[in-house]
Formats: structure tokens, sequence, C-alpha cells
């Protein structure tokens, strides 16, 4: 997913993205590898999501990558190393397996399927590199600072169902209990409280009345990663979350606080900042291709019972 983006590959001066994989498998619980005579012929990386399990009451374990050898494709292998790890996980008390793989990379789609994995989301990429950002004034009289009443933030937040932003309600066939939906939101804010100096939120009001937020922070990992490819450094942002009140979108709102929040950060500080957001999102992809930013790739979500 890193390779398609010709501007990143620009950015970092090559297209050996393989320290990005090594992070990954560096960073999850375990790693399976397939091996003959001493021969690597495959692995599959994963890990347990302890904070979403403790969220959902379910046990859910994530695939963060799998590969075969080239010379070892067609074989079985991968097929034998997703049995071994469903087989391995189930023991241990899994009841979803989810998984995110490129939404063109129908191979990878069509093997899941064979798993019986059964598609959840998909979530695009967006992408604003350094001096691609466009600034308009919001059709109101808004004020933009940095927050500093959580009261305030708490309730921006509870009014926002995209704070979501991942596939719970398809996880559970939108049958989500109240319950679960008060945890997500729990556990978010708790994560904000905790890291409320590493997290920039800014909030928009307007008649002394806040109206909407942005969260935003250093992606130190993806910072790390990408200087140590390139060999030299590369910081990227993240937007984590955006909302405006529906009373006051479409003016521009939503544009007037990214462009305040990368201000705030100084675009001589970053080299591109990065969003997730779900496909279905149409308002928030238009409001932030207008802005300057592109869809660098989508990706698929997917899950097994």
């Amino acid at each position: 997913m890193y390779r398609v983006d010709k501007k990143l590959v620009n950015l970092v001066g090559t297209s050996d993205f393989s320290l990005i994989s090594r992070n990954i498998i560096s960073s999850s619980t375990n790693t399976f590898i397939a091996v003959n005579k001493n021969r690597i012929l495959g692995f599959l990386s994963w890990s347990y999501d302890k904070s979403l399990s403790s969220i959902t009451y379910r046990q859910i374990y994530k695939i963060n990558l799998i590969a075969v050898s080239k010379n070892y494709r067609g074989q079985g292998i991968g097929s034998e190393l997703m049995k071994y790890f469903i087989e391995y996980s189930t023991k241990r008390g899994a009841q979803i397996i989810s998984v995110s793989t490129d939404e063109n990379n129908t191979k990878a789609i069509n093997f899941y399927t064979k798993h019986r994995f059964k598609y959840s989301s998909t979530f695009l990429t967006l992408r604003l590199f350094k001096g691609k950002m466009i600034f308009q004034e919001p059709k109101e009289n808004i004020n933009i600072s940095l927050s500093k009443s959580k009261e305030e933030l708490h309730a921006l937040i509870s009014q926002n169902e995209e704070y979501l932003n991942y596939p719970f309600p398809i996880l559970f066939e939108n049958e989500i209990e109240e319950k679960i939906k008060s945890n997500i939101l729990d556990n978010y804010l708790r994560s904000l409280e905790l890291n409320f100096d590493i997290f920039k939120t800014f909030v928009a009001t307007a008649k002394n009345e806040p109206i909407g937020y942005i969260i935003i922070k250093e992606d130190t990992n993806l910072s790390s990663t990408l200087s140590n490819i390139s060999s030299k450094t590369i910081k990227v942002y993240r937007i984590f979350d955006i909302f405006v009140k529906k009373d006051f979108r479409g003016k521009g709102i939503g544009k007037y606080l990214i462009n305040r929040a990368l201000n705030f950060i100084s675009p001589s500080q970053f080299d591109f900042v990065e969003i997730l957001v779900p496909s279905h999102n149409y308002p928030l992809i238009n409001a932030l291709v207008s802005n300057g930013f592109y869809i660098s790739h989508s990706m698929v979500n997917l899950f097994r019972r």
C-alpha cells in the first residue's frame, strides 16, 4: 500500500519499503513461519487486540501480514499457515479474526474469502503533502483554539457518530449493544485524557458555542520508519478525528479546522499529513480533497467469526 503512492516514493527516494514490513512484524504479538529443510517458505504475523477485546467483550485477533515466498506460491502454504493460525487462536478463545488488505489486491481478497472471511468495510487513506494545502475562509465568524476543557471535548465527541472510525457496526452485524457503544466512547475519551499533551485538539466555536473539533498528532512510528528508509528526517502527522455539528456543515468550517491545525504545527514542520476515512463518509472526503488532500489508497477490512 506504500509502493503504489508515487508521491511518497518521491519523498522517501526509494521504492524499497521492506523496512515497514519488518516494523509491522516486529510489533506483532507473534509470527508463525512455514519451514522446510531450514528454508522459510512463508510467514503469518498477528496480534491480539487487547484494547478492542476489552471494549467489545469479544476476543479479537488481528492478522498483520501474511506472505509466501514467490518460488513456493500456489502450493497451499498460505492456506496451511492460515489454518494453523485459525486453530491456534480459536483454541485460545478467539471469537473474531480481522485483517486488512488493499482494495485492488483481488488475490488476497479471494484467499481470505476462501477461508470464510467476510467483507466488513472500506477505508480510504488520504494524504496532504507540504505546500499543497488550500486555504479558505469559513462562511461564518468562527474562532478556533486549542482545547483546554476536557468536558467541552467530551460533549462534542459524544455527538460524533463517526468517532468509531473502525468497522464496529459491521463486525457485529449492525447490532452493537448500547453498552459496547458507551465503552468505545469511554475508552476513546480516556485515551485522549491520558495523552492530552500529545494529541493536539482544536475546538471551533461560533458565538461561544462549541461546534466542531479536530484531533491531530505526530505519527512518530511512521516518521521514524520513513526516516530510516530515506536516511533523512521525515515528519508525518496523523488526523485522528474531525467533526462539525450538522447545522454548521457545508460552511467551510471543517476546512478551516484543518488549515488552522496544520498552521499551528507550521508547514515547515511536516512532510505530509495522513488521515483514515470510512469510504462512506463523502462529506469529509470532499472537504479533505478540496483542501489539497488526495486519496492515496483504499483498504478493505475483512473479518471471520
